[in-house]
């Protein structure tokens, strides 16, 4: 017995998704969620927060809407690096200030 006792809906594609694919969305997920927490506290970045919510809600969505939680994954990593070169930028500004930086 199929889950829908209706049927696909006509003119969409029903595409199924391997489980495989589900695990790799959800490893992507984790991971991004552990990097995300890893650089609010280690180097106070900020775009941290946003990252971790986004990639809660991918690891939320992979089993049920994986084409959601890839957009969702897409943001999460263009949030880490987008804070990467934030503390990048607040390092090499920082160091250029410093009084002392040829000896």
């Amino acid at each position: 017995m199929s889950p829908d006792p209706y049927g696909p809906v006509p003119g969409h594609a029903v595409r199924s998704v391997s489980s495989a694919e589900v695990d790799g969305l959800r490893t992507q997920a984790v991971t991004a969620l552990v990097l995300h927490l890893v650089s609010l506290v280690a180097c106070c970045n900020v775009l941290g927060v946003p990252g971790a919510v986004l990639a809660g809600l991918a690891l939320r969505r992979a089993g049920t809407t994986p084409r959601a939680a890839r957009r969702l994954l897409l943001g999460c990593w263009a949030l880490l690096g987008l804070g990467a070169l934030f503390v990048l930028a607040g390092i090499t500004v920082l160091a250029g200030l410093s009084p002392d930086r040829f000896g």
